[in-house]
């Protein structure tokens, strides 16, 4: 599932890793692994976590989700 978020004046100047931890319900380990394996875009294309993120940005990130197990 892709969810993405345009970035506001107030939200910005910070940050890749730590603005999707304020926006998004994912840990900053997770992001981090989000980000090695490209699944983050800031603008269509792929962004490190060092990256400062700026009004108007277009961030989009893929949320994997695991099957869940049913239980018996």
């Amino acid at each position: 599932m892709t969810q993405q978020i345009a970035v506001t004046n107030e939200a910005a100047h910070q940050r890749l890793d730590l603005f999707l931890t304020k926006v998004s319900s994912i840990t900053r380990s997770q992001i981090k692994i989000l980000i090695q394996q490209g699944l983050v875009m800031v603008n269509q294309a792929s962004a490190p976590a060092r990256y400062i993120v700026k009004p108007g940005d277009l961030v989009e990130w893929q949320v994997v989700t695991r099957p869940t197990r049913e239980k018996p």
